[in-house]
């Protein structure tokens, strides 16, 4: 934490980091904690390091906790359990994972095609961006649904 501050030319010496060090793990015993995590680290870090300052924290913070690089999920990690269940049925209902969304045209007299339909129903619900169904005239209205599907899941396989 000193060295994003001293990089940006604010005075850190390194008493202040050894008392921002006894301030976190002060804080760690007053709250029943083994040792300090981030929440005590980051008071001791506005007190000591920053003199109060919540742009030179926010500094900090953005360096240093949550940082700039963007980073990727490798292949073998599990899959959360929505994720997975996703998967699954987009598997069952024989969508395929596309990079880019399409339209698909379902007759909702098909039961497959009323199961993709439902699923798409399901994701524009919990707020999947790019999930929407486009209206047909009143005299189709119950037999096609034309779906703009969201890149994961689009075409039948």
């Amino acid at each position: 934490m000193a060295g994003v501050l001293r990089a940006e030319d604010l005075p850190v010496s390194t008493a202040h980091v050894i008392e921002a060090v006894r301030l976190a793990d002060t804080l760690a015993a007053l709250r029943d904690r083994v040792s300090a995590g981030l929440a005590e680290v980051t008071e001791a870090t506005l007190a000591v390091l920053c003199g109060g300052n919540e742009v030179q924290l926010d500094l900090v913070t953005r360096r240093l906790v949550v940082g700039e690089r963007m980073g990727s999920v490798p292949d073998d990690a599990p899959l959360t359990p929505l994720a997975a269940d996703l998967a699954a049925t987009a598997r069952r209902l024989r969508l395929k994972r596309d990079s880019r969304p399409r339209e698909l045209d379902l007759d909702l007299r098909n039961p497959g095609d009323l199961e993709r339909s439902r699923l798409l129903h399901r994701l524009r619900v919990i707020g999947i961006r790019g999930t929407a169904r486009r209206e047909h005239p009143p005299q189709h209205r119950h037999l096609p649904a034309t779906w703009s599907a969201p890149g994961c899941c689009t075409g039948c396989a």
